[in-house]
């Protein structure tokens, strides 16, 4: 005949059997609340992370939008600086020949005046 294992004599006994079981299930329940635990953790890693990556994204948009804005700023301070010369150079222009012909309108004007004194005294 075999010799009984102390094994087969454990698993024999219901009270052995019974405390296997709830050894095991114990075990099991630990690994389940580690690996629960391990996934709360990443999550809220992963919150985290998606916290950062979004105050990142809005960081970067709003060094943008000024650094957009300073270009354009620039540039309109750049055609207004261009415009305000322009119209310098125009009004400076405008003098010049205006006074060319200032002594003919003076002496076209003191004829008005003159004939009009004239026709008036007759």
């Amino acid at each position: 005949m075999k010799e009984k294992t102390s094994l087969d004599i454990q698993l024999q006994d219901p009270q052995n059997s019974l405390e296997a079981v709830l050894k095991t299930e114990i075990e099991v329940a630990e690994k389940v609340a580690e690996a629960r635990d391990r996934a709360d953790k990443k999550i809220e890693a992963a919150r985290k992370d998606q916290t950062r990556i979004k105050e990142k994204i809005i960081s970067e948009a709003r060094k943008e939008r000024d650094r957009i804005y300073e270009q354009e700023i620039e540039k309109a301070r750049k055609d207004a600086q261009e415009k305000i010369a322009s119209a310098k150079n125009s009004a400076e222009s405008f003098r010049n020949k205006g006074s060319e012909f200032l002594g003919e309108a003076l002496a076209r004007i003191l004829n008005l005046i003159i004939s009009a004194n004239s026709e008036g005294s007759r």
